[in-house]
């Protein structure tokens, strides 16, 4: 029992060795200095000898290699083929963009000075305030006279002068603006049949008219449609001139505008006052207080509702205008439409209206300067207007509009030179019913802002009722303008007008001519009158010009027996800061 226990252990160990020898036989082997036969000392246990080999260690020391590696350069040969490609370009849509300009640049204050024949300064000034969101504020001067160079009368001289203030204050809602102003204008009555100049003198012949005005006038900016937004003016003005005649005038008129549905609505409103003296005074006598005065009172009220219907394409406006003509009640109906055909290529439009027509001494006097002071003062009664044109375009830089109208006026002021007061150079006023047809066409040409063409031309016909003609009234007037612009440079204007045949009535007997019915109808030829104007832009606020006016020197009436001054000349420079 002993011996096989022995052997066990040995055939264990056995196994042992031999596994251990599997597991380094390849670093045994690789071993320098050492025979791979060399078994060593041999141990016999039992019956078996085993061979143990002796302990031998690695004596290696690390090595450093190279990484660097060389790299073989390769060379690739292509042979170039080129092949044929199609393609389709496809427009892409222009982008929008929005771009805003930065606002200009503005000057606080505005001087122009010019010196023209015939000892003509011309003068104007002009304040302003910049941009303010609380306050508009300014101041305007002007003044512009000459000696008129008409030969042969005591003196044909003339002259304007204004002066203007204004401020208006910006609420959140609204805005209240002030304006105050005086004007002075003298004239001479220069024109007559015979020789004025051994009859009158100069200061015999002056007129001068002063007037001044105060105005107020409050309005509203409400965005919200349902609210209701208002425009108020209240005015008072005073006027003398030289042969004391006296006018006040106070007025209050407006607009409320609101909307109902979409749809706009408008009521006008209007009350006028006024009151006239006026001294009846031969011209050239000296005027005391035991001359009869002309008083005149003239009140007008009324209102003028309207109702704005419109789309995209077509707007139309209905209402009614209703007066009280001191105390006479006027109604006339008011319509105006239009409709707007492939993008506004052409624009057919209408409309209806009548109106009474306020006159003062102080409106006559801005028609016709050489009105007799105390003339008789009738307001206008529009009693019917009608009108029917077609507007559009030919080309996207040719516009154009043709109209034919219509009216019926009631106490129309014809202007009848007077032999009562004055040797015919002032005017006295007839009235009369006068039935006008008129036709309208205009054509206008504009390039790039640089070129702007414009030619518009009024034919008239009038039908009096109880005057032999409508005196002193054209049957044509044409205008031609023609403004060119170089580089924001050079500017120049030229332009032609044309005033046909009129019919002027004399009280006086003119040889050759037959009265009818007492008066010497005389025949007045129509006048051409050319201008050129031309200025330079050394800078956007220095510049210099040159006015030429009445090129041809025609000698014309604006007015019988009023010759227009002769060929006039005009130099002057601008300057803003």
């Amino acid at each position: 029992m002993i011996k096989m226990n022995k052997r066990s252990a040995l055939s264990k160990s056995i196994v042992l060795l031999i596994g251990i020898s599997f597991l380094f036989h390849f670093r045994m082997i690789a071993q320098e200095d050492t025979d791979p036969l060399d078994l060593g000392e041999v141990i016999s246990i039992g019956n078996r000898s085993l061979t143990l080999k002796d302990a031998f260690k690695f004596s290696s020391n690390p090595v450093i290699r190279d990484s660097v590696m060389e790299i073989t350069t390769l060379n690739f040969m292509v042979s170039p083929v080129k092949g044929t490609t199609e393609f389709e370009v496809e427009p892409l849509k222009p982008a929008s963009l929005k771009i805003v300009d930065p606002l200009p640049k503005y000057y606080r204050a505005y001087a122009l000075g010019a010196f023209g024949v015939y000892t003509t300064p011309k003068v104007e000034f002009f304040f302003n305030s910049i941009r303010n969101r609380n306050w508009n504020y300014g101041f305007e001067a002007k003044h512009f006279s000459g000696q008129g160079g008409i030969k042969d009368v005591p003196s044909s001289a003339w002259g304007n002068s204004n002066v203007s203030l204004w401020a208006t204050r910006y609420l959140k809602k609204s805005s209240i603006t002030l304006n105050a102003g005086y004007i002075n204008n003298n004239v001479h009555y220069y024109g007559a049949n015979e020789n004025i100049e051994s009859i009158l003198t100069k200061d015999q012949i002056a007129q001068k008219v002063n007037s001044g005005d105060i105005q107020m006038t409050l309005r509203s900016f409400f965005r919200d449609t349902s609210k209701i937004n208002y425009i108020a003016n209240a005015r008072y003005k005073y006027l003398q001139d030289h042969y004391q005649t006296t006018e006040h005038r106070a007025s209050v008129d407006g607009h409320i505008l609101g909307s109902y549905l979409n749809q706009y609505y408008d009521l006008g409103y209007v009350a006028d006052y006024s009151t006239t003296d006026a001294v009846t005074s031969v011209l050239g006598m000296p005027i005391n207080d035991s001359l009869p005065v002309n008083n005149r009172t003239n009140t007008v009220v009324g209102i003028n509702p309207a109702v704005d219907l419109h789309g995209d394409k077509w707007k139309v406006l209905a209402g009614v205008n209703m007066y009280f003509d001191n105390t006479t009640f006027h109604f006339y109906p008011r319509a105006e439409a239009y409709y707007e055909f492939f993008d506004k290529l052409f624009i057919p439009y209408f409309g209806l209206n009548g109106e009474i027509q306020k006159k003062t001494f102080g409106e006559f006097f801005i028609e016709n300067p050489y009105v007799i002071s105390s003339a008789t003062l009738k307001n206008t009664n529009q009693k019917i207007y009608i009108y029917l044109g077609l507007k559009g375009k030919i080309t996207k830089k040719i516009t154009f509009d043709v109209k034919y109208s219509y009216k019926e006026v009631g106490d129309m002021a014809l202007f009848v030179n007077d032999t009562t007061y004055s040797l015919q150079n002032r005017f006295n006023i007839r009235y009369d019913q006068v039935k006008v047809n008129t036709l309208s066409a205009g054509v206008k040409y504009s390039h790039l802002e640089k070129l702007n063409v414009s030619l518009t031309g009024d034919f008239y016909s009038y039908q009096s009722n109880n005057e032999l003609f409508a005196w002193q009234k054209p049957n044509m007037k044409i205008d031609l303008s023609i403004d060119y612009n170089l580089s924001d440079k050079f500017l120049v204007g030229l332009g032609f007008y044309y005033i046909g045949k009129r019919k002027a009535a004399s009280l006086t007997p003119i040889q050759g001519i037959i009265p009818d019915q007492g008066i010497y109808v005389v025949d007045m030829k129509g006048y051409i009158d050319a201008n050129l104007n031309f200025e330079y832009r050394y800078t956007q606020r220095l510049s210099g010009f040159i006015n030429l006016n009445n090129l041809f020197s025609v000698k014309y009436d604006t007015w019988y027996l009023y010759q227009v001054q002769p060929f006039f000349a005009m130099i002057g420079a601008t300057y803003s800061f």
